[in-house]
């Protein structure tokens, strides 16, 4: 699984680096940290899927992103939820969202699961 992880929090970004860099069925293609360049970024890498901050406007990026590379499965990186912000991401695109409180190891499983299903 090809994943570009789109982080506010630089911390977050090195932290996932490092422990996705652990995993041999999850490649890093980038660690960018803001939402125009997550776009860019999915043009010239063609992730599976990326892993996007609400914080980085995630409706907008998430249709920026789907606009150019439709096969991409945006994935909501998220502090609360479903929130109402995560809703309108949903319904602009994103496939579906992951809790940051929920850990590392719940992290990875849902993403093999929504690897799975899509």
């Amino acid at each position: 699984m090809r994943l570009l992880i789109a982080d506010s929090d630089p911390l977050i970004l090195r932290s996932l680096k490092i422990s996705l860099s652990l995993r041999n069925d999850i490649e890093v293609v980038g660690l960018i940290a803001d939402g125009a360049d997550a776009v860019n970024m999915c043009k010239a890498k063609n992730p599976d899927f990326v892993l996007l901050d609400t914080r980085l406007e995630s409706t907008a990026t998430t249709r920026q992103i789907k606009a150019h590379c439709p096969n991409v499965k945006v994935i909501l990186f998220t502090l609360y939820g479903e929130t109402s912000e995560v809703q309108e991401a949903l319904q602009a695109g994103a496939s579906d969202y992951i809790i940051k409180a929920d850990g590392m190891s719940s992290m990875f499983e849902r993403l093999r699961t929504i690897a799975q299903d899509n």
